[in-house]
């Protein structure tokens, strides 16, 4: 009697999403705080299982898309941006991530603190 044996071998391929997330927005939640929501991006561009988001801000006066970094679990899909100067515009964006790595950012929003001792509602779009 012969017997047959088989080693299978399995090979997984985890890259980073192909997607950004969607419906970016922001708003002032007071004059050192921003608030940024969004949405994960669509199912088919995960490539995986995302491991969290990376929201993304630096002063807009400069114009560098490099700054401070954030890291916000799958399960959310809002971050409390905290301990900005007042009555300043950030740039911000919003990207997912899965253990292969970052996929694209989001278009970049711009929001605004606001002054010291006004407590105005602004949503940006």
């Amino acid at each position: 009697m012969c017997c047959w044996t088989s080693n299978l071998e399995y090979i997984v391929i985890v890259v980073a999403p192909g997607a950004a997330p969607l419906s970016v927005s922001g708003e002032t939640v007071d004059s050192r705080s921003i608030r940024v929501t969004w949405f994960p991006p669509p199912a088919d561009q995960w490539n995986g299982v995302l491991a969290g988001y990376r929201v993304l801000y630096a002063e807009a006066e400069g114009g560098s898309s490099d700054g401070n970094v954030a890291s916000v679990p799958a399960d959310e899909m809002s971050y409390t941006v905290r301990g900005l100067r007042e009555w300043t515009s950030y740039n911000v964006w919003v990207l997912a991530y899965t253990v292969a790595g970052d996929g694209p950012r989001s278009d970049v929003i711009v929001v605004r603190t606001d002054e010291d001792g006004e407590f105005r509602h602004h949503t940006v779009l």
